[in-house]
């Protein structure tokens, strides 16, 4: 290369520099002019961490099995459950393997079964009701049977005197 031909490549590498760092600096300030009082938070923060190249949806590469390719998300979500229900069937599994499966699964013939007798109150499953009021439950205490909130709590705990350290005698 002669040495014209460095300063021109030169030259034409600074302004494409200066070209992307104007965009950039554009884009930047667009950005920032669509957020307000109404922008809401949730959304500066995805936009955040797409820009640490943090999350972000992620996409299941073509999967293959023998001869099989799988492009679209159904026929890689057939191939996994194929895959999963062999594995889970001991298809792959040694002898030594599936004996003791088979042994284990003797000796615990109840297992993977609901237990239908229920020799406790607290043994007794839950009706979606019941479910639906504890978990409002939790998340309001004021709706509690006790009574008792963790703010009134706190109040009785602040308000009732310290017992004093224990004295060395």
């Amino acid at each position: 290369m002669t040495q014209q031909a460095v300063l021109e490549y030169q030259r034409l590498r600074a302004m494409v520099r200066r070209t992307i760092k104007r965009t950039k600096r554009a884009a930047w300030r667009r950005l920032c002019s669509t957020f307000g009082r109404e922008t809401c938070m949730n959304d500066v923060w995805r936009i955040v961490k797409k820009m640490r190249g943090c999350g972000g949806m992620r996409r299941v590469p073509v999967l293959v099995d023998g001869d099989l390719v799988a492009r679209t998300d159904g026929e890689k979500a057939n191939m996994l459950a194929k895959t999963l229900s062999g594995e889970a069937g001991g298809v792959r599994l040694s002898a030594e393997c599936l004996r003791q499966r088979r042994e284990v699964l003797e000796e615990r013939r109840d297992l993977g079964h609901k237990k239908m007798v229920f020799d406790s109150v607290l043994d007794v499953e839950f009706t979606m009701l019941e479910l639906t009021l504890a978990v409002k439950r939790a998340a309001r205490p004021e709706l509690s049977d006790s009574g008792y909130t963790k703010h009134s709590v706190t109040q009785y705990s602040l308000t009732q005197p310290r017992n004093p350290p224990p004295t060395l005698s």
